[in-house]
């Protein structure tokens, strides 16, 4: 555990709360306790410090009066953000110093933060036409719900989308905002939200763009200078390898023994260092893992097949493992390692936290013997009820914020109702 060096000193004339609270504020100014960390809760607080749930409520409303923690009903209790960068924001192209956003945008652009902004699906003053360059349209579930709820959000709002592909493709991508920018020209378009797959290509994205002073919002990859919607790549998968630490921990496995496996199938190497070490983080934040335990399994972007295969050749290698974890960069790399569980009979044997928020992975969480236990959900269908209502924003001069993140939360059987009515279980 984390806090496995705490000494609380019974004869000391501080009161133990303040013990508590002072050791726990160490821990957040040293980055020991990161932003969006979520702690413990109350009960496990309680044993791990030897003391009585009132005095862990008294460090942690201390501690939340000072601005350090966040308290919420349904979450638990999660480190402020406030001025520190999360981890995943430290590897993105916003740490650069010299970092702008383009001046023909700032004039609104970033003049408030994104907790003072709300997305709010509401009538538009005109009829503004959205240009949505897909990461790969067609290719993959997930884009197909984000490029359906942009068409959906932009209609409710009384806007036009407009819908391209960049097919996983560089040249595709540099034609489409070669399109986007004749067609801004010509005033059918508006506004540009562009999603594509190769940081390579971001500089010259971003200056073809600048050139054209069309209004602009990078989505899921960045790219310099401009608005950025996205996820949080990091806090994702810390919430999924934090979730399986605290499944291993309720459920009495032998933490000396068990293993993680993580599936880092991602075809940008600053999402997959993100992702990769979200989950290694969430999980130590809990376990204590020792690296030696940690197996991290590379796979070139492909199907779910390969993962299975994969999955079942670290089976073959490990029998006498029977406390699995195991997470991924997104979706189809868990489930392939579901699917191997299930082949070889060892399904009880494991829990999987995956990444995304699929129908298959839905479907598994409502299975009671199902190894799937549980998802980051990052909600791609809402992917427009935030985009959409950021580039209508903008355009009717109101003040937006530079840096935008959708949703990401664990869905488990105990609250998939909740998110997801289809799924309630009866």
């Amino acid at each position: 555990m984390i806090f496995k060096d705490f000494e609380l000193k019974k004869s000391a004339s501080s009161p133990y709360h303040s013990q508590i609270h002072d050791y726990l504020l160490e821990k957040i100014n040293n980055n020991e306790l990161k932003a969006l960390q979520k702690l413990p809760n109350e009960e496990m607080l309680s044993k791990v410090f030897g003391v009585s749930r009132i005095t862990i409520r008294a460090a942690l409303k201390e501690l939340e009066l000072k601005g350090e923690i966040m308290r919420t009903k349904g979450i638990g209790t999660v480190i402020k953000e406030k001025n520190r960068q999360s981890a995943g924001n430290e590897t993105m192209h916003r740490k650069n110093p010299e970092y702008r956003i383009v001046s023909f945008m700032q004039d609104r652009v970033g003049q408030i933060s994104q907790e003072e902004w709300k997305p709010v699906l509401r009538p538009a003053n005109r009829e503004h036409k959205i240009a949505y360059a897909s990461l790969a349209k067609g290719y993959w579930w997930y884009h197909n719900l984000v490029e359906q709820s942009m068409v959906s959000a932009a209609e409710s709002m009384g806007c036009k989308a407009f819908i391209l592909n960049n097919n996983l493709n560089r040249e595709t991508a540099i034609e489409n905002v070669k399109i986007v920018i004749e067609l801004f020209r010509k005033s059918e378009i508006d506004f540009f939200l562009n999603a594509q797959f190769y940081t390579e290509t971001n500089n010259q994205i971003s200056a073809m763009l600048e050139e054209a002073r069309l209004p602009s919002c990078s989505v899921d990859i960045a790219f310099p200078n401009f608005p950025y919607f996205h996820v949080d790549d990091y806090k994702g998968n810390f919430l999924a390898g934090e979730w399986l630490g605290n499944y291993a921990v309720n459920n009495r496995w032998n933490i000396s023994k068990m293993r993680f496996v993580y599936f880092d199938q991602m075809g940008t190497k600053e999402l997959s260092i993100l992702r990769r070490k979200g989950a290694i983080d969430g999980i130590k934040s809990i376990t204590g893992i020792k690296e030696g335990n940690i197996d991290i399994i590379k796979l070139k972007l492909g199907k779910l097949e390969n993962s299975r295969k994969m999955m079942l050749k670290w089976l073959d290698r490990h029998p006498d493992c029977h406390n699995i974890a195991i997470a991924g960069s997104h979706t189809y790399p868990t489930l392939g390692a579901l699917y191997a569980l299930r082949k070889t009979g060892r399904e009880s044997e494991a829990a999987i936290c995956g990444l995304g928020g699929s129908r298959e992975e839905l479907v598994e969480i409502c299975r009671p013997e199902s190894a799937y236990k549980a998802v980051a959900s990052t909600f791609p269908e809402k992917y427009g009820t935030i985009a959409i209502p950021f580039a209508v924003d903008y355009l009717e001069g109101l003040p937006v914020p530079a840096d935008i993140k959708g949703y990401t939360l664990i869905i488990t059987k105990n609250n998939i109702g909740r998110f997801y009515p289809e799924f309630s279980l009866k």
